[in-house]
């Protein structure tokens, strides 16, 4: 079954929107400041009700079209990481300097409110398990 369908038929009987705020062209990732490279960023609004999330998109260089619902459904962060440890430990994070452990403490920062704000859009935040299966 195609991708895109599969989760439209999702998201809406799960009740999600999708609207595109805004877009413009920055470093979105952490190596496109140093590999010099541009993008464009979507800001995003995903929203069950009156219950919104907020948050920006990057874009592939390849193909810089704005997001899809599969695009966002695929890529948000739809389970709890866990600690510091054991996020490094899942995603191969290795912070043998100061500022790598910075990096990388930001990123994981980042992952943890990703996490706690989509799963804020669902009773109980209990993520259903079809979307879950949204990779």
């Amino acid at each position: 079954m195609d991708y895109e369908k599969r989760t439209n038929r999702v998201a809406k009987k799960h009740g999600l929107k999708l609207e595109i705020i805004d877009k413009h062209y920055g470093c979105h990732f952490f190596d496109d400041e140093k590999n010099k490279q541009t993008r464009r960023i979507y800001t995003c609004k995903l929203s069950k009700g009156k219950v919104a999330y907020t948050f920006e998109f990057g874009a592939s260089l390849a193909n810089p079209k704005a997001p899809s619902m599969y695009d966002v459904l695929s890529c948000l962060q739809k389970y709890d990481v866990g600690s510091f440890e054991d996020f490094c430990s899942e995603f191969g994070y290795n912070s043998e300097t100061i500022s790598e452990y910075k990096r990388i403490n930001k990123l994981y920062d980042s992952v943890c409110e990703e996490y706690e704000w989509f799963s804020s859009l669902f009773d109980d935040g209990e993520i259903p398990k079809d979307v879950l299966e949204i990779n």
